[in-house]
């Protein structure tokens, strides 16, 4: 079972973990109109109809707090957090990807505010998730987040170590030019 952190309108971690991996997936959102599109993507399909349930996230001060059932376990819970701090982070950096791939006014990213930015950005967002992961142990094997800078690494793990995960791993990858890193913890040995 997977848990997708942030699911987002598109559902797509579900939709992978069911059509690629025969799993059954939860989904939780803050945005209201993320979960009704989710929603109407899973009720629509017959394949994930029975196998993806899509949550709201009611309350803007937690993460994962209310994400969990009683007794529910996941094997693994993803998250592609907000990775800025501000709108002006997101702008300058959109400025310096576009320079960098020579494009003009062209959006290489996107979503909305909520799923962008986030007050202290990436650190900030993956530090809670990680501070909230602690009391919710038992429900799932592994916690897992994407992280945009190495540079909010050190404080990561720092974090990691701090709530006394059993194990934690970072998995380097790029995609192009882009270099990204998976950030992955657990409660278990």
């Amino acid at each position: 079972r997977l848990l997708d952190v942030g699911v987002g309108a598109n559902c797509i971690y579900p939709i992978i973990a069911v059509c690629g991996l025969d799993m059954r997936a939860v989904g939780i959102d803050i945005d209201p109109d993320s979960v009704r599109i989710a929603s109407a993507i899973v009720k629509f399909n017959n394949r994930l109809k029975k196998r993806v349930d899509i949550r709201i996230q009611e309350s803007e001060e937690h993460i994962l707090n209310g994400a969990f059932q009683e007794k529910e376990y996941f094997d693994v819970s993803v998250c592609n957090p907000p990775f800025y701090s501000s709108e002006k982070e997101a702008s300058m950096q959109q400025e310096r990807k576009q320079v960098a791939l020579g494009q003009k006014n062209e959006l290489n990213f996107g979503g909305k505010k909520g799923e962008l930015i986030y007050p202290g950005g990436e650190k900030a967002f993956i530090g809670k998730l990680i501070y909230e992961s602690s009391y919710f142990k038992k429900y799932c094997g592994w916690y897992t987040s994407l992280v945009s800078q190495a540079k909010s690494l050190p404080f990561l793990e720092k974090k990691i170590k701090e709530v006394k995960a059993q194990r934690s791993e970072i998995i380097e990858y790029a995609i192009g030019n882009k270099q990204m890193r998976i950030l992955a913890w657990s409660f278990f040995k």
